[in-house]
């Protein structure tokens, strides 16, 4: 396609990283049926940024909400791979993690959701979203009594974010 030609044609010291992202969402947002020519091109931006984690979870966020929104399963589940390379280059991440999980229960991957969404919370202990997240995710698998210790952890982490929040003037 010319205008996928001309992106290249570009090079390097013009953000092409960016252009190949956008490229691709637009190539599907015209048409769902150049799917196949998206992904190459998210490859491409994936191959550019190999080793940096914010990049890789823009990129494999991008790809699994088209890939779920529009039914193009292919898309979602190269979105995932992306994602899960994020969370090797930054392990300690539970932003990347929690995305990874998301996307995981986007595909109807619950037990690889929970069991991210979990190392998630772990990993960044002061969130009170995660933790609800995880006792969200334990109580739809049945699991009540991890969901309660999930959803008391929540409102010990909300306790402890108040508690350090300094006294608004005015107020005691």
């Amino acid at each position: 396609d010319e205008a996928v030609e001309k992106i290249h044609s570009y090079g390097v010291h013009t953000g092409l990283r960016s252009n190949l992202i956008g490229a691709a969402q637009l190539l599907v947002a015209i048409d769902r049926a150049r799917s196949t020519e998206a992904l190459k091109l998210f490859a491409e931006a994936v191959d550019r940024s190999p080793r940096d984690p914010w990049e890789l979870l823009e990129i494999g966020s991008l790809m699994v909400g088209i890939g779920t929104s529009g039914e193009i399963g292919p898309m979602a589940n190269e979105g995932v791979k992306v994602l899960e390379k994020a969370a090797q280059v930054e392990p300690a991440s539970g932003i990347i993690h929690s995305r990874l999980a998301m996307a995981y229960a986007a595909l109807g991957r619950y037990q690889d959701a929970l069991r991210t969404i979990l190392e998630a919370a772990k990993l960044s202990p002061r969130s009170v979203v995660l933790a609800r997240l995880a006792s969200e995710l334990l109580a739809n698998q049945g699991r009540a009594q991890e969901a309660v210790t999930w959803e008391a952890e929540a409102k010990k982490r909300e306790a402890a974010a108040a508690a350090s929040r300094p006294a608004q003037q005015g107020q005691p």
